[in-house]
């Protein structure tokens, strides 16, 4: 979770200091792993494969709604792309780990 707050940090800093751009990623194939892998919360009141299913599903869905959301932001431009998906991950994860 914090990893990818810093990792969009030092995406927007390098970014800024290079004056480059972020565009045309990827970011849903790098989010798939982590939400299978590393999931914020449990739901053992689903059952064992629909919690499972449900505690991926979770954050992937937030996620892609934010992104879609994002693409119409103002953003820096350093932070357009990969930095700005990427710290929106951390903070998903971030609340949804309090839970």
């Amino acid at each position: 979770m914090f990893g990818f707050l810093t990792a969009g940090m030092t995406l927007a800093f390098t970014n800024g200091v290079l004056k480059k751009k972020s565009y045309g990623t990827h970011s849903l194939l790098l989010v798939l792993p982590l939400a299978i892998f590393m999931r914020p919360f449990t739901m053992e009141s689903f059952g064992a494969v629909l919690g499972q299913i449900w505690t991926i599903a979770v954050p992937v869905i937030l996620f892609w709604s934010v992104k879609v959301t994002l693409k119409f932001a103002r953003t820096g431009r350093a932070y357009k792309g990969l930095p700005v998906e990427m710290l929106s991950m951390g903070f998903i994860y971030m609340i949804l780990s309090i839970y």
